[in-house]
């Protein structure tokens, strides 16, 4: 249809006002390229049959009876060397049957303008998507003259780009903005702190004096896009101004789908009311009336919130996010009613609390700052939802805030059940869990020998549950150091499993892989070795061979393989275990990752350092971009990363990821922390390398290349900070 048509299509992120096209009218319009140009406002399909009238009738006097087809066929074939130029501007409305209104035909080049990005489906190679204006053009408009006129230490330039970052650099925004400034003739420093103290009443200032403003403010225009959303997409558009305004995952509403909007991991106390109301609310903005969830639903509400441009869909890891603009966040949630507010805010605190699963979802990664967001509210969050959001920031590396949730759910619990209570257990292993992750394990023990004292009490010593327990405070003895108390009583807990269990039963399978893990860390490999081929056995015969635990077996035997310097060996199980990781998990799952890192130490015993290192670099980026930047295990890759480039005696390189790493885990852990501490001896020792390389009096080899590098750190089975310098210096070095 358009093979023969120059058709242009730009779809903006928000309303471009007619002013702001002046470039392409210079270049495009008034040149001697086309015979004629007019503006079509296609904002509804009258006003699109009305202006293609006028401006044909206008052209010739024999025009002047032709109907909107007769204007349409003229416009198409219209015999000249020099095509029409017609300019479609915010043609934004879903319904209007936009290709009925075109002309199709040689005689004519078309441009639209639309904030619904399905119009760039008209010609997809023709499409130019705009959103936001970049900052240069942001304080350009604001001040009126080319922003490289000024120097960026002018207090003119630094005053119109604070404006500009507080709203987003949103062109209608801006524009508004200057207007206001023109028109009040306050100071660009007076307005921002306007801005800052009553962002919602500026932002609904009505704009005088711009003709072609299509809307009187910001916040008018967003009211006619909303007005215009089905009621579904209304109350989603309300519901996701309570999470923060960045990523957030789709996959979060299909898990909570899939657990029927109530299923929560755990559950200690009842539900109250404030549950149940939140419940209801999701239902009926996910599920339709008489029907059941239908992830065709949830594409609806999209699809009707980008044709407004109200949000804008981004890739993820393995599932699509959604960004919303900071003024349109705040914006949806200023027209939600007193009586809907608290309603769609339980029904987000239900929604997140959802997300908090055992297994690793495509959706963990992006849950914690979310949780964050909700940090004023921790305080009143029912004993359910503090467990979920404390388990949502253990899992992201968050185990400060983690544990203030943590703590207060076990006080809680301990006020209302005392200390004999069932459902107790699981939130004090949970603390216990912390407390290791932050390396208290003092109190991590303390925890652990309640909870083993009270199952024994209720449930018996041979229930499974006090047998689990047991073997809990084993990883805590481990922690310790405590490796001979770790492996008499893994070795309990392995005779207790036997005689309740079963030789094949899981949990005994479990507990000899434990015991197996006693062994290596006491240095006795062979029995470790012995151990650890039963267990693979038994896990290949009970789960099959694509099991994630038989893949965890594979992975413990080749470390203990590796150990035994039997590296060739290890290599072989290495590879299978992360191509099995890849084919069942996928390729950033974070098992996948530390299986791509413990064969990159592999790679660096038997000397093959270069290969490790690109190994590792991977490892770096990958465990960035699925656990984040500030995530201890970031900074574990980091180190082990760190240790390869000091075998290569790239010191300086080295140097900077150690670097990193301190501040990741000082933030994550704290600077008590073993970790911290350890990071601080490899600084000190790295910086004496960069200081006596750069004097030209050092020449370090490795010849034993096999010895385990000061910085090793093998990988176990089963805030928000950014230090921006060095995280830029070390993605240059990564590969994308």
């Amino acid at each position: 249809m358009w093979k023969d048509a120059n058709y242009f299509e730009i779809h903006a992120g928000t309303p471009i006002p007619v002013s702001y096209l002046p470039q392409y009218e210079s270049t495009l319009l008034i040149s001697s390229r086309f015979k004629s140009h007019a503006f079509i406002d296609g904002s509804s399909e009258t006003r699109i049959r009305t202006d293609i009238i006028r401006h044909v009738r206008s052209l010739q006097f024999h025009n002047s009876q032709m109907t909107f087809e007769d204007c349409l066929h003229f416009l198409a074939h219209t015999s000249s060397s020099r095509p029409h130029l017609l300019l479609y501007d915010n043609v934004d409305d879903p319904g209007i049957d936009l290709i009925s209104l075109l002309p199709h035909g040689n005689g004519c080049a078309i441009m639209i303008t639309s904030r619904n990005r399905a119009v760039g489906n008209l010609c997809p190679d023709a499409h130019l998507g705009l959103d936001v204006m970049s900052m240069d053009e942001s304080v350009e408009l604001l001040l009126g003259i080319k922003s490289k006129s000024l120097s960026p230490i002018d207090p003119a330039f630094e005053e119109a780009r604070a404006i500009a970052d507080a709203l987003g650099c949103l062109p209608i925004a801006l524009t508004q903005a200057s207007s206001y400034m023109y028109e009040t003739g306050c100071t660009r420093r007076a307005y921002l702190e306007r801005l800052t103290r009553s962002q919602q009443k500026l932002m609904a200032q009505p704009v005088r004096y711009k003709p072609e403003m299509r809307y009187l403010s910001t916040y008018a225009a967003f009211d006619a896009s909303f007005e215009r959303l089905s009621i579904r997409a209304q109350r989603f558009l309300q519901l996701i101004s309570f999470f923060h305004w960045s990523k957030f995952p789709l996959e979060l509403i299909k898990i909570a789908a899939e657990h029927d909007f109530s299923e929560y991991e755990q559950m200690y106390l009842e539900h109250g009311d404030d549950f149940y109301i939140g419940k209801t609310t999701l239902e009926e903005i996910f599920i339709h009336e008489d029907s059941d969830w239908n992830v065709i639903n949830l594409d609806e509400i999209m699809i009707s919130l980008q044709n407004y441009s109200l949000v804008t869909p981004v890739p993820g890891i393995n599932t699509d996010l959604l960004q919303i603009h900071p003024l349109v966040h705040a914006w949806a949630h200023s027209i939600i009613t007193p009586d809907d507010c608290r309603r769609y805010q339980l029904a987000a605190i239900v929604l997140l609390a959802l997300g908090a699963r055992n297994e690793h979802t495509a959706s963990a990664q992006y849950l914690s700052n979310h949780v964050l967001h909700f940090s004023h509210l921790w305080d009143q969050l029912h004993i359910n939802e503090a467990e979920a959001f404390g388990r949502t920031l253990n899992g992201a590396g968050l185990f400060e805030s983690a544990l203030q949730l943590r703590e207060r759910v076990v006080m809680e619990l301990r006020q209302q059940m005392g200390t004999s209570g069932i459902n107790i257990h699981d939130s004090l292993w949970s603390l216990a869990h912390t407390y290791c992750n932050l390396g208290r394990y003092a109190e991590a023990e303390m925890l652990q020998v309640e909870v083993v004292k009270m199952l024994k009490d209720i449930l018996g010593e041979l229930h499974p549950e006090t047998i689990r327990a047991s073997s809990n405070l084993v990883l805590t003895y481990r922690g310790l150091g405590r490796l001979n108390d770790a492996s008499i009583l893994q070795a309990e807990v392995l005779r207790l499993s036997q005689e309740v269990h079963g030789e094949d039963h899981l949990d005994t399978i479990s507990a000899s892989n434990n015991l197996a893990e006693c062994y290596r860390g006491l240095g006795r490999l062979t029995e470790a070795e012995i151990l650890q081929v039963e267990v693979l056995k038994m896990r290949q015969q009970v789960q099959g061979e694509h099991h994630p635990d038989t893949i965890s077996a594979s992975n413990n035997l080749a470390e203990t393989l590796r150990a035994l310097k039997k590296l060739e060996d290890a290599e072989v199980l290495q590879k299978e275990v992360l191509r099995l990781r890849k084919e069942v998990q996928g390729e950033s799952h974070p098992d996948t990752i530390r299986a791509s890192s413990n064969l990159a130490l592999t790679y660096r015993d038997l000397g093959r350092l270069v290969e490790a290192e690109a190994l590792q670099e991977d490892v770096v980026r990958l465990r960035t971009q699925v656990m984040g930047e500030q995530h201890p295990k970031t900074a574990k890759a980091m180190l082990n990363l760190a240790g390869t480039c000091e075998m290569l005696q790239k010191y300086a390189a080295a140097l900077d990821l150690v670097t990193a790493a301190e501040e990741i885990i000082a933030k994550a852990l704290g600077e008590t922390h073993p970790q911290y501490r350890r990071c601080q001896r490899i600084k000190s020792r790295i910086q004496v390398l960069v200081s006596d390389s750069y004097r030209g009096t050092l020449d370090i080899r490795f010849p034993n290349t096999s010895k385990p590098s000061p910085l090793y750190s093998p990988e176990p089975i089963s805030g928000q900070y950014k230090p921006p310098n060095l995280f830029k210096r070390l993605r240059n070095r990564l590969p994308q």
